[in-house]
């Protein structure tokens, strides 16, 4: 064979490659079908692949949607149905007989905003215009704090006149998602803080995709899982429970906020995420999607069986879950719930949170708040009397004339347990370092602590009234407000004296005298100030009935007859308080 013939040869090969491979396409297989969801309204994921020709390769596309929906916890006999969320999800993909290539690297985490100029014109003095093309321009903006479904647009037309004027279309757009690239090929959702509500992940184009043309086929399976810690459960409702167990449910949730309910709640979100957990999964799968495409070559052959042998189903709106955990929980003392969630595999770092958040062993103090209703040296003197050993409320009540039960009870260093006042703190800890430690994680003097950061020259009122806004707190009168945040600002600098700012003169002085002064009765100045009692007396000796009389002096009428058991005022005979017989 010669070499022209030889050429000729590898010429005709080439051309008939090139025809087979002109001919060759890939095609979606709609009968490949995913895994089942739970619920489409509670988490769905769904994926598109766009182009004009698949062999050449495609882009993926890839949204994702949540909402909250009741769901079943069931097994053979009993059901609880439950108010689900999703507060944080993964998406990841799997990609078989096919390359990804990540073509877009936005997260939800920042805002873009996308410029866009649809043509510039220039027209001359005769009226032609010649067109001069497009541009486009991409640049990142300042990050924002990350917002679901968020957009602006803006549009704009400019024009400059001379020999030739130019027009110039521009539309501005910015978005954000509440969503982060996790890697290559996975997405995470969600902050953990609030349900996901509404389309978090909205057509996504984010990976150029290439198929290997040597198989028969290629998939791309999507899976949107969560955890435990990152669900939302609601509502809770006991139907399909027995009367007994439905009546050990109602009184574990009777209170929204408190330590039973979170950890029943985290046992319920537990086995939820193990009954949804797939075998080769650690985490809990709540919606998948499934993208095939076959080679048009062998088509009758691939008919025999199908790449994802997975038969197509409805949502599930179920999870199995072995009730007889739930009741052996609810028949746990308080004491023995925590180990009993521990041995089940619920997540460590929210059973601390639950735990630090109702620091007490009594459920029915669980979630109060300090309030600083007794000042640090009185509240140290009751700890240690607590210490003595378990005494009566009734007792305490009359060794201890103040709030510091309240206080103690809040800070977790005392407990209430059949009508017993118990101290919780261990013996070879001494009383001023425990109460400094419980007081230092106390949420309202974390609070009041960063104020004093910020603003060392805060009012007491400042103080109470950003209080009330954090924790939903209600104080009706300016005494009340001025009585709460001076007396958080005094635990505060009781325990970090710095906080009194040294260069704010005398006040700041007696902030720091009054912090650290050992006199278990330091509080509030007396109403009786001379000028006080004064008008008050002159009111009365001008014949002004009682509460007219005590309000002439800026005092309530209880405060005036107060006032005259102890011989402060002097009280006709025609204005004395009627005794009860």
């Amino acid at each position: 064979m010669n070499d022209l013939t030889y050429q000729k040869k590898c010429k005709t090969r080439a051309k008939r490659e090139e025809h087979i491979l002109d001919d060759l396409e890939f095609f979606p297989d709609h009968n490949a079908k995913g895994p089942s969801p739970l619920d489409p309204a509670v988490a769905n994921v769904w994926m598109r692949p766009i182009s004009n020709r698949y062999v050449d390769g495609f882009d993926l596309e890839l949204s994702a949607r949540f909402g909250v929906e009741c769901v079943l916890l069931q097994d053979e006999k009993q059901a609880i149905r439950v108010s689900v969320g999703v507060k944080k999800a993964l998406i990841e993909l799997h990609f078989k007989n096919c390359q990804p290539r990540q073509i877009s690297t936005e997260t939800g985490g920042t805002t873009y905003r996308r410029t866009e100029t649809k043509g510039i014109e220039r027209a001359t003095t005769s009226g032609t215009r010649t067109r001069l093309g497009g541009e486009a321009r991409v640049a990142p903006a300042t990050p924002e704090v990350p917002i679901t479904a968020s957009g602006t647009l803006e549009g704009g037309f400019s024009r400059q006149t001379d020999n030739g004027t130019s027009y110039r279309n521009q539309v501005s757009r910015t978005w954000s998602a509440e969503w982060e690239r996790a890697g290559p090929t996975s997405i995470m959702i969600g902050s953990g803080d609030t349900a996901l509500m509404g389309q978090a992940v909205d057509s996504v184009r984010g990976w150029r995709v290439t198929i290997d043309t040597t198989q028969p086929f290629c998939g791309v399976m999507a899976s949107l899982t969560t955890r435990a810690e990152w669900l939302d459960f609601g509502r809770i409702e006991v139907e399909g429970l027995s009367a007994a167990l439905a009546r050990k449910v109602k009184d574990a949730t009777r209170n929204k906020r408190s330590r039973d309910r979170e950890l029943f709640e985290l046992l319920l979100k537990t086995l939820a995420e193990k009954g949804l957990r797939a075998q080769s999964q650690r985490d809990a799968m709540l919606a998948a999607d499934v993208q095939v495409l076959r080679r048009n070559d062998r088509q009758d052959e691939l008919g025999k069986s199908l790449p994802v042998n997975v038969p197509p189903s409805s949502p599930l709106r179920s999870i199995p879950v072995n009730m007889g955990l739930v009741e052996e929980f609810l028949d746990l003392d308080a004491s023995k719930k925590v180990a009993f969630l521990e041995h089940q595999g619920a997540p460590f770092e929210e059973i601390q949170r639950i735990t630090q958040m109702y620091h007490s062993t009594e459920p029915t103090v669980a979630g109060r708040l300090f309030n600083a209703g007794s000042a640090p040296p009185t509240a140290k003197e009751a700890l240690e009397l607590s210490r003595k050993g378990p005494m009566s409320t009734a007792d305490w009540d009359s060794q201890n004339k103040n709030r510091s039960r309240t206080d103690l009870v809040a800070l977790g260093l005392i407990a209430v347990v059949d009508g017993m006042v118990v101290s919780l703190v261990p013996k070879d800890v001494s009383s001023e370092d425990a109460l400094r430690h419980a007081a230092a994680k106390a949420p309202t003097l974390i609070v009041t602590r960063e104020i004093l950061l910020r603003a060392p020259q805060a009012s007491g009122v400042e103080i109470a009234e950003e209080i009330a806004s954090r924790f939903a707190r209600k104080y009706n009168t300016h005494a009340s407000k001025l009585r709460v945040g001076n007396a958080l600002r005094r635990w505060a600098i009781w325990l970090e004296p710095h906080l009194a700012d040294p260069t704010g003169g005398s006040g700041a002085a007696r902030l720091r005298i009054s912090a650290k002064s050992e006199r278990p009765g330091v509080g509030a100045p007396t109403l009786a100030s001379p000028e006080t009692v004064a008008r008050l007396q002159t009111a009365l000796n001008e014949g002004l009935r009682g509460r007219a009389a005590a309000k002439a002096a800026g005092v309530s009428r209880s405060t005036l007859y107060n006032w005259a058991d102890q011989g402060i005022v002097n009280v006709p005979n025609k204005i004395q308080r009627k005794k009860k017989k």
